[in-house]
């Protein structure tokens, strides 16, 4: 579409009016149809026309005005079924998104690339866009010079201008241009000038550098904030640790500040970081969340699966001890205390009768370091596993089968290290399972050279008695070069006479404590049972009928706890102990359950007090045979917890069980017919 200039300002024109592709993109970009010949407004007036708002006083005030804008285009057009520009002003909007996180975020934002509704006003970016300066006027050429005007330069699509100025700029290659339209070239020339494209991309270039700069530099500063942190601990290891991982930040940062590409992967993880960004987890299909069974099945199923995890934190901190990462042991030993909270407060609500607590299972990513943290530094374990199919050579039996296999290690080059395994006779699949511990020299260039050219020779032989030499088979060569990136290597070798096949495979397995050249990391997934809430209950009806006493007190052993009433007075003790000794320490909320609970205990003891007396002798056979079952019970207890490191409960289980055996005597010397 074309502007014209008012008839009274134009003199002398030689080639039709030309539209500025710039202001075209700005109208399309704010999804209004513009009409042909429009008259001259002011800026109030165009501002009212398109429902613009006031100027805004800050940049996130302008983004977010625009954002406003094209969301409610976007909005209208979906309304009317307008697709292709729903999709239109879907991307802006997406568009605007970023640059208002990126502005957010103190990151560079190309605001000239942003499109710009009509009626609003410029973006108030302060020194991020340079004046152009204002040229003095020139008088304009005479027709008879024959020399063309220059263009007048188009103006920025975000100074959004009035139509006044639009008609100037729009004005092609005239002869002469009036004293009007010099007056508006004037005011136009003294906006900012709008971004070159060509120069685009190379500021995108040039502010991407700039934010990976930044990034590294963050992170060089954490990691010296970490070493200054460790050192204050007295961790000596830790913050030398920090120290070389900033220090070997520095070629990175060289590389960025000098132009070069940085590979980000390569960046170490902040040190400082939460336990919570180092594992991802996803939830677990909804059916892992609903418990299934009845009471019962469902603790025991939460029960084993804690246990599960807490072997594995166990196991897994021992393992980073053993390799001297401080970080990640600490990161497990945390998941394995609250698995034992959990597990705590689960047994508790299985005795006292709580419903199961709302729980839910996740998917976790650990990222393991792979380690045989048995083994030295100098140390390359192989193991010859067996041997699958040996061919049989003509004129042998199966029978006649009794192989064994020598290997060589060509390292160091003047004393090979060499050996035999043992005889496996009458078969053609023999199982060898001999470890051999052989030594290799880390900090020797030449072991590495050895290591990428060649590996461990292994001969199979048969032997064919006193008088005849032994019969080779075939010959397997181990490659070692696996070793760099792996700690651990497993594999079955196709028996080989020269580059021939002869049939057969020996399965060999090679263990290094660490790979030569890398850490082995492994992402391991594991299901995680999480506790959400337990849910708590003041307690239960009592039934006092004689008949049921029996079945009752089954029940309750296995619903709500010990019913032993020295255990209960055991368990009272200690804790009005644990109040008076922590009441200077505890919360008043605190205070309260906990003797809220003392309360409980003792109105525990009195109801069985009543029962036994009510109940007569049926009453006091079943409440032995319940305190029996308990005293097995807590046994059971304390050799799991014996087994898991705990000897403190596993002390207390078995005082428990004392008290259970000690008022089963007393009955018995009181009632003599138990």
């Amino acid at each position: 579409m074309n502007y014209y200039l008012p008839a009274e300002s134009v003199r002398t024109v030689s080639k039709p009016q030309v539209s500025v592709p710039v202001q075209r993109t700005s109208q399309q970009a704010a999804g209004e149809e513009a009409e042909p010949d429009l008259p001259t407004m002011s800026a109030e007036e165009e501002k009212s026309m398109f429902n613009a708002p006031d100027a805004p006083q800050s940049v996130m005030e302008a983004l977010s005005q625009r954002l406003d804008k094209y969301k409610l285009s976007e909005s209208s057009a979906k309304s009317a079924g307008e697709s292709g520009k729903a999709r239109r002003m879907g991307r802006i909007v997406k568009q605007y998104e970023d640059a208002i996180k990126m502005y957010r975020a103190g990151k560079p934002v190309d605001f000239e690339e942003l499109p710009t509704p009509p009626g609003f006003g410029p973006i108030p970016v302060g020194s991020k866009s340079s004046p152009a300066p204002t040229p003095t006027p020139k008088p304009a050429p005479s027709p008879s010079a024959g020399a063309p005007a220059p263009k007048p330069t188009a103006e920025p699509r975000a100074e959004a201008p009035a139509p006044v100025a639009r008609g100037a700029s729009a004005s092609g290659h005239s002869h002469s241009v009036p004293s009007a339209v010099s007056g508006a070239g004037s005011a136009a020339s003294a906006r900012p000038q709008p971004v070159q494209r060509q120069n685009t991309g190379r500021k995108s270039m040039h502010s991407r550098q700039e934010q990976q700069l930044a990034f590294l530099k963050e992170r060089m500063g954490e990691f010296k904030q970490a070493a200054m942190q460790a050192k204050k601990n007295h961790d000596i290891e830790m913050a030398k640790q920090y120290v070389r991982m900033m220090k070997g930040m520095e070629p990175m940062i060289e590389a960025c500040e000098a132009g070069l590409p940085v590979d980000l992967s390569q960046v170490p993880p902040s040190p400082i970081g939460g336990d919570d960004a180092e594992d991802k987890f996803v939830v677990v299909s909804a059916e892992d969340c609903q418990p299934t069974g009845d009471r019962e099945e469902v603790f025991k199923n939460l029960q084993a699966d804690l246990v599960r995890q807490i072997r594995l934190c166990v196991s897994n901190a021992q393992h980073y001890q053993k390799l001297g990462d401080v970080p990640a042991a600490s990161k497990f030993q945390k998941l394995e205390q609250n698995c034992r909270r959990d597990l705590e407060s689960l047994k508790s609500a299985y005795r006292h009768a709580d419903p199961a607590p709302r729980f839910h299972y996740e998917t976790r990513s650990f990222s393991m370091v792979q380690s045989n943290t048995e083994l030295g530094d100098a140390d390359l374990e192989m193991t010859v596993v067996r041997g699958i199919q040996y061919n049989l050579p003509s004129g042998y039996s199966e029978k006649d089968m009794d192989t064994c296999v020598k290997y060589e290690l060509g390292f160091p080059t003047d004393e090979p290290q060499t050996g035999t395994t043992g005889t496996v006779k009458d078969t053609i699949n023999p199982e060898y399972n001999e470890t051999f511990r052989l030594q290799i020299n880390r900090k020797s260039k030449g072991f590495f050279r050895y290591v990428e050219r060649k590996g461990i020779k292994l001969e199979i032989f048969m032997k064919r008695g006193f008088f005849k030499g032994d019969k080779l088979l075939g010959t397997v060569n181990v490659k070692l070069q696996p070793l760099e990136n792996k700690c651990t290597v497993h594999d079955s070798y196709d028996l080989m006479d020269g580059r021939k096949t002869v049939g057969g495979k020996l399965e060999v397995k090679l263990r290094i404590r660490d790979p030569l050249k890398s850490k082995q990391v492994e992402e391991v997934k594991e299901k995680w049972l999480v506790i959400d809430q337990f849910i708590r209950t003041v307690g239960s009806k009592v039934l006092i009928n004689v008949s049921l006493l029996t079945s009752l007190y089954g029940l309750l052993a296995l619903s709500e706890g010990t019913m032993c009433m020295e255990v209960l007075r055991l368990e009272k003790q200690m804790l009005d102990k644990q109040i008076s000794q922590l009441k200077d320490s505890l919360s008043v909320t605190q205070t309260q359950a906990l003797r809220r609970k003392s309360a409980l205990i003792e109105e525990k003891l009195e109801l069985q007090q009543k029962k036994l007396r009510e109940g007569g002798v049926e009453a006091w056979k079943a409440y032995v045979a319940v305190v029996k079952k308990e005293a097995v019970a807590f046994e059971q207890e304390a050799r799991q917890f014996a087994k898991l490191g705990e000897v403190q409960k596993a002390e207390l289980m078995m005082t428990k069980k004392k008290y259970a055996e000690k008022e089963i005597a007393a009955i018995a010397a009181k009632i003599p017919n138990m």
